[in-house]
């Protein structure tokens, strides 16, 4: 392929039918050695974001994110304390751990009336928080997600990356869908710095600075020994970036020196049931959606066509994907996640089941 052709599959975007998509993650999963009921997992959480034009999405299959630790274990209960528990990660991949871990949060918080589930000793994304803390919000709780990462961003005033990219994501029920406010504390997550790269597109100059410290617009640079700043360029996100290394790193047993070479990231999540609380659940959620009916409507500034809510942009393209049939990537993702296929099916063994976690995380009340 010449470098033309190469340059214009990574900018060209294609409407690719959502079967074949669910197909072709499908049969790359499988052929990393997941078992079907891994491969659902982690393909339900990485379409829900490609659905929303997250970067947290397929790119990882191509990519060789999803690789899979030929030492991985089931993520098993570690500490439980009733409402509060550790688990265990087993270095398996981060949505697995993450969807064990969202599951007893529901679990404990329908016994408890709230619940906080710490994960250590995982090595690998989670995938976009927002699609775990709408899985919680869809039961009536309000969900809040928390995740770190290796040094990939720099404090306030620095150009030596120190925090993750440390997304922190919040689920509310409502009288409708949930709300679903997912954000990651970096200017840039790393994954869309990924993508800008292997599109060969600049990225802005306020993202992220060079190995040397100097600004940089080249997002390759940024991630290969750089650094990323704080989302709103100022101490406040800084702030909230360390914030989040403490609660989704330190208490949760995650490294907080050396992140990529521990292979020890941590996660946290939170899941509260609101009727516990002051109001019914149904009035919580008359109250919530009233707030955002308040909020929709308030008298916009001069040139501002609409107010929008979190994760409204993005559920919108969803619903505009599902209606179509289709969903929009680069030809060169297309021809990449194809080719991860193929190898799939051709290379992979017979699936197993996936384990079963050696606690039940319903056991203990």
């Amino acid at each position: 392929m010449s470098a033309a052709t190469s340059d214009s599959a990574a900018t060209e975007t294609r409407a690719v039918p959502l079967s074949e998509l669910r197909e072709l993650v499908h049969d790359s999963l499988l052929g990393l050695t997941y078992s079907k009921r891994e491969a659902e997992i982690i393909g339900d959480a990485l379409i829900w974001a490609q659905l929303r034009g997250n970067s947290q999405n397929v790119i990882k299959i191509p990519a060789g994110a999803l690789a899979r630790d030929p030492e991985a274990a089931a993520p098993r209960v570690l500490k439980d304390n009733g409402a509060l528990a550790v688990i265990d990660g087993g270095k398996s991949q981060g949505m697995l751990a993450m969807h064990a871990a969202t599951e007893l949060a529901v679990q404990r918080t329908q016994l408890h009336g709230m619940a906080t589930i710490a994960i250590n000793n995982i090595c690998s994304a989670t995938g976009a928080l927002g699609y775990w803390v709408e899985s919680i919000a869809e039961q009536g709780l309000i969900g809040i997600a928390m995740s770190q990462s290796p040094e990939y961003v720099a404090p306030h005033g620095s150009t030596e990356p120190i925090f993750g990219t440390n997304p922190i994501a919040v689920g509310v029920p409502t009288a409708g869908q949930p709300l679903v406010m997912d954000l990651s504390t970096a200017a840039a997550a790393w994954w869309a710095l990924a993508d800008a790269r292997d599109r060969g597109v600049p990225v802005a100059d306020d993202i992220g600075f060079d190995a040397t410290g100097e600004a940089t617009t080249d997002p390759g640079r940024i991630i290969d020994g750089g650094a990323i700043q704080v989302f709103d360029r100022s101490y406040k996100g800084s702030h909230l970036a360390l914030m989040v290394e403490i609660l989704a790193g330190a208490l949760a047993g995650g490294a907080v020196e050396n992140k990529g070479s521990s292979a020890n990231w941590g996660n946290l999540i939170i899941a509260i049931d609101p009727g516990k609380l002051g109001s019914s659940p149904e009035g919580f959620c008359s109250s919530v959606t009233a707030l955002l009916q308040r909020v929709k409507g308030a008298r916009r500034a001069p040139g501002v066509r609409d107010i929008t809510l979190p994760g409204e942009r993005g559920s919108l393209h969803a619903e505009e994907c599902r209606a179509a049939g289709v969903v929009p990537m680069t030809s060169s993702l297309y021809d990449k996640l194809c080719c991860a296929a193929r190898m799939g099916i051709s290379d992979r063994a017979p699936p197993q089941d996936a384990p079963t976690p050696e606690a039940d995380p319903s056991s203990r009340a």
